[in-house]
Formats: C-alpha cells, structure tokens, sequence
C-alpha cells in the first residue's frame, strides 16, 4: 500500500509542478479558443532495475501515470553514472518533468543543473540528488530506518558485538541509516566494532566481506546490512 501511494503522490506532484509552469508562462497571443491539453510526459531515470523494489516501484508508478492520463519514458542506467548523465539529457529534450533516482547522489548535479535551467521540473526519488536545485526530494526516513533496525536488533539478541554491511559511501541514505544505529546503541553496551561499505552496490564485495567474518577469529553477535540484497549476499555466504 505504501508503494501505490508514493506512486501516486510523485505522479501527481509531477503533473502538478508542469501546470504550474505552464500557467505561470506569460502568454504572447491574443486570446483565442483555448488549445486542447496535450499529455504530459514524464521521464523517469532509474539507476538499475536488477533490484526487485525498483521493478516494482517503476511499474507502480506507470500504472499510476496512465491512470491519470500522462506517459512515461523510462530509461534504465544500468549501474552506470556516465551512462545515466546521458540518458538524462535525452529525457530533458522529451519530457515535461522528470523523476530520477541516481546512482550517485552528486554525480548528476551538473545535469540536474541543465535540466532545471530550461524549466523541467525533477523530483529526487529514494535518494537526494546533492548540489542542485531539485524541486522535490521523496523518500523513506532513513534515520529511521537505521532506528527501527537497532532496536529491533536489540530485542532479538543480548550481544553487544555489532558489525555493519551497509551499501556505498556515496549513497547518503546508508550515512542516514548509520546515524539511526547509531543514535539507539550510544547509551547501550553495544559497540559497534565494524562497518563495511558494499561499494557501487556491488553484492558480491557484501558476499566476500561476509566470508573473510566467518574467517576470522572474532565472530559478531548481530549484523546489521544496508538493504535486503546486502542482507541476501550476507546469508548465501
């Protein structure tokens, strides 16, 4: 249910941001019958679909698109900055607002730039885009997240040995989801003893971090992972 109502709430803030610029657009005509609405179109930049959340997030928010009556151009980064900066230039040229959820959060801001210098409105999805002036950012409260997850840890084991396989560096979430782990254990005997940064969301460096623990001679009493492909990789090893 959450996710239908994200859907919605960014489909409807993009349609909502392309009909405020086109009113406060200063009209150069004489008056005449009014022109018929044309669709809005909306570009949605995705940096990877291989994750199953994202699948459905884009497939949700099509629905929802469609649905109150705008098209949807998606354009799928795999993985790749270089490769997400150029598709994002191709939707600046064929869209009316965009949604983008970035790889790395500062390394579109020189796009999203461009972008908004011609009037698009872009909207930040699941992670903040840093450094450029985004109309909207839209996501969970990862501090939160990190708050959940530590109490809940808490409840489930007396241990006081705490690792961390968390996601990349670069993703500001997993510095907010830290912040919440943090912020629940600093009065508690737990310790935090090791973090580890799964870097460009590559699962196979969580897999082998998590091989080199069973390795070793200090075992952790509880790991906290960054998201549940970082988990996933933690228990295959």
């Amino acid at each position: 249910m959450k996710k239908v109502i994200t859907g919605f709430l960014l489909i409807f803030l993009c349609i909502t941001f392309f009909s405020c610029k086109k009113q406060n657009q200063p009209s150069t005509e004489k008056k005449s019958t009014p022109a018929p609405e044309r669709h809005i179109t909306i570009g949605f930049s995705i940096d990877t679909l291989a994750i199953e959340r994202w699948q459905r997030d884009m497939d949700i928010f099509i629905n929802k698109a469609k649905e109150l009556g705008a098209d949807v151009i998606v354009q799928n980064a795999g993985n790749n900055i270089k490769e997400q900066n150029r598709q994002l230039l191709y939707l600046m040229d064929r869209t009316d607002a965009i949604v983008v959820l970035p790889k790395d959060a500062a390394s579109i801001s020189e796009t999203v730039q461009k972008i908004r210098a011609k009037g698009i409105p872009v909207i930040s999805y699941d992670r903040l885009t840093l450094n450029s002036d985004i109309n909207l950012y839209i996501t969970i409260d990862s501090e939160k997240v990190g708050e959940t997850m530590a109490l809940e840890m808490i409840r489930q084991t007396s241990g006081t040995n705490w690792y961390c396989i968390l996601g990349p560096k670069e993703d500001y979430n997993m510095t907010l989801i830290n912040d919440g782990i943090t912020r629940i254990v600093r009065n508690s005997n737990v310790k935090i003893n090791h973090v580890f940064y799964t870097d460009d969301w590559n699962y196979d460096l969580s897999y082998q971090e998590m091989v080199r623990i069973l390795k070793s001679d200090v075992f952790p009493d509880a790991i906290i992972c960054g998201n549940d492909a970082v988990a996933a990789s933690v228990i295959q090893a």
